[in-house]
């Protein structure tokens, strides 16, 4: 096929300034060549056939933006074949979205700031103290040395395309805000007069060692600045007005991208008295559907769907309907599929599974105390309800569980938490009894009806610190090798793979071979087991040994000093957002001002463990990750 061949449909394309061109193979190839020869250079892409799928897929007229776009989604699809493409995916897309926004920081807030509404009023997408605050120190922020957007290679496609869709500012449908700047956004959010810190978190952030928690990232610097993660409800009260309350206040914090963990245990079931009427409940069920269809409405700012995890404790006479409410069969009525389920078990359901015993459900507003019971206390208190006749129902507690498997393969809820071990251990438990977990169930906090337990997080990138040892010429790395050796090439691609420079000395011929394995026997030990194979790796003079030692040799070493200060700076950030962030709602202010609780979170363990080389169940990856568990909790108090 001929470059006419291509062009036969396609005559031009429409440049960012509005002017047409003609379609020109060469400058596709050369723009693609550009980036494939970035640091460090990409050996492994075919450009040619990468240009040909592109100019077959235009349509004339196309904006040269498109074509970007085009181009990055067709090597993105090539990832299967080499890694490389990936990566050029990445700068494809990375570089055109800095061909489409501004380099400068203060004039992508001024930007922002200068947004208006369709009935023409002054609406703008950030605080009037950070676009004060920009301002004042734009020089300083705008400085080439400041702001690195180089950083943005650093993401991978689809990583960039998630901050593009939800992350990144936008105005009138159009993303304004580079990668770098929202990085800078959240740490002057944090740090507001300090912009000296400021500056050094957001280098913190941009190099990849943490990142805050998504609500942080979408709402700092916004008038709205919600940073918190993770909201825990208890049904205010078994009531109409306590429940629509509790909705009421779901829906704020999901309107603020809060994901929420709902405990319904005392909510009374399907039959029960309602005195007020004298009519009969239906249960949890219906008020589920409520909910439900909150989760939907609430879209979380247009970022992403409204997300409650709700707890219900298995003795509940409802608990047959709410294991199932998520499953994909059934009618719709009995059915409320966009939230997500948990139960929230006492250790006495487990051992009656394990034995295979009966298992009795009860109604909360005819076996009070069950909710804020544990351990022996719920155990006494469960059985001595049992005996008294008051169950709803006996069934087999392995039916019963196998009900609850049976819907966790088909849907992957719901979640399991342990209600005993959680109070037991929990260094909140002197405040009350813990009644559920959060949407994610990673965090487990006390709440109440004047209090709604809020989580702020932060993720510290394990990968990080990891230290190979670097080697120059000076090292003096020599490589004693055969020709068709297997593991001498194995030797050079590992040196190779770690960019340290070597020489190699081919020992085929048999008199150089015999006189180098001479040289370096003479040297051993009387009782020592003769050297007689290749390759043997020296450096600075030193044998190291053959392939095996050399991997042992080139292994890295973690620096648990580094990540003590990354979690220091992790913590001193979730502080800050706790003392200047937007609560939905009184009780989310009132519970993280008084309790002030965080979650340091880590990313990419199974990452450190194979630059290691650790097998991921050996005793060596066990210590590595105790430790550092170690430093990051010593680091963090």
């Amino acid at each position: 096929m001929t470059d006419s061949d291509l062009f036969q449909t396609v005559q031009y394309v429409k440049k960012r300034d509005g002017s047409k061109e003609e379609v020109d193979f060469g400058k596709c190839q050369n723009r693609i060549r550009q980036l494939a020869q970035m640091s460090p250079p990409l050996n492994n892409i075919n450009i040619m056939a990468l240009v040909k799928k592109v100019i077959n897929n235009i349509y004339d007229g196309i904006e040269t933006k498109e074509l970007d776009e085009l181009a990055a989604r067709i090597s993105a699809e090539k990832n299967t074949f080499h890694p490389d493409y990936g990566t050029l995916a990445s700068r494809i897309i990375v570089s055109n979205h800095h061909k489409n926004t501004s380099p400068s920081f203060s004039e992508v807030v001024q930007t922002l700031w200068d947004n208006y509404d369709l009935a023409g009023e002054h609406n703008p997408m950030i605080d009037k103290y950070f676009y004060d605050l920009v301002m004042q120190n734009k020089n300083k922020l705008n400085a080439h040395n400041t702001i690195d957007y180089t950083k943005d290679y650093n993401y991978t496609y689809f990583g960039f395309k998630t901050l593009e869709r939800s992350y990144l500012l936008k105005k009138d449908g159009k993303v304004v805000e580079r990668p770098q700047h929202m990085l800078m956004r959240v740490a002057l959010a944090m740090y507001r007069d300090d912009v000296k810190e400021a500056i050094k978190v957001y280098r913190q952030m941009a190099d990849g060692n943490l990142t805050p928690a998504s609500p942080t990232l979408y709402n700092f610097g916004t008038k709205r600045e919600q940073g918190s993660s993770c909201f825990l409800i208890t049904v205010k009260e078994d009531s109409i007005g306590g429940i629509y309350e509790t909705l009421k206040d779901c829906a704020y914090i999901s309107k603020f991208a809060g994901g929420i963990g709902l405990a319904i245990s005392n909510i009374r079931a399907e039959g029960s008295c309602i005195r007020g009427t004298n009519g009969k409940s239906d249960g949890i069920l219906p008020m589920l559907k409520v909910y439900n269809e909150t989760a939907r409405y609430v879209n979380q700012s247009g970022k992403r769907k409204g997300s409650f995890a709700v707890y219900l404790e298995p003795w509940h006479a409802d608990i047959e309907k709410f294991a199932v409410a998520k499953r994909n069969i059934g009618a719709e009525t009995e059915r409320a599929r966009d939230l997500f389920y948990a139960i929230w078990c006492p250790d006495l359901f487990m051992e009656r599974i394990r034995d295979n015993e009966n298992w009795t459900l009860m109604c909360p507003d005819e076996c009070p105390g069950l909710v804020d019971a544990y351990g022996d206390e719920f155990n006494e208190l469960y059985k001595k309800y049992e005996s008294e006749g008051r169950g709803r129902k006996t069934v087999k507690a392995q039916d019963l569980w196998r009900t609850i498997i049976t819907t966790q393969i088909e849907t992957g809820t719901p979640y399991i938490c342990f209600k005993d071990a959680v109070n037991r251990k929990n260094n909140q438990k002197n405040l009350g009894t813990i009644h559920c977990s959060n949407l994610c169930a990673e965090i487990v906090e006390y709440s109440a009806p004047n209090q709604i337990a809020t989580c702020n997080l932060s993720s510290v990138a394990l990968p990080r610190c990891v230290e190979y040892k670097e080697y120059t010429e000076a090292d003096n790395i020599i490589v004693y090798s055969k020709t068709d050796c297997q593991y001498c090439k194995y030797s050079k691609n590992l040196l190779n793979l770690h960019n340290i420079p070597f020489k190699e000395e081919l020992l085929d011929d048999t008199t150089k071979r015999n006189k180098f394995f001479n040289n370096i026997n003479s040297d051993l030990e009387d009782d020592a087991e003769l050297i007689t194979t290749v390759p043997q790796i020296f450096i600075n003079n030193n044998r190291i040994g053959g392939f095996h030692e050399l991997q042992k040799h080139l292994l890295p070493t973690y620096n648990f000093t580094k990540l003590q200060e990354i979690t220091r700076v992790a913590v001193r950030n979730l502080n800050q957002v706790i003392d200047y962030n937007f609560y939905p709602i009184p009780e989310c202010s009132y519970s993280n001002q008084l309790h002030r609780p965080i979650g340091v979170g880590v990313q990419g363990l199974a990452d450190v463990f194979a630059m290691m080389r650790m097998p991921f169940d050996s005793v060596e990856a066990r210590e590595l990750n105790r430790r550092m568990a170690y430093h990051m909790y010593y680091a963090a108090v």
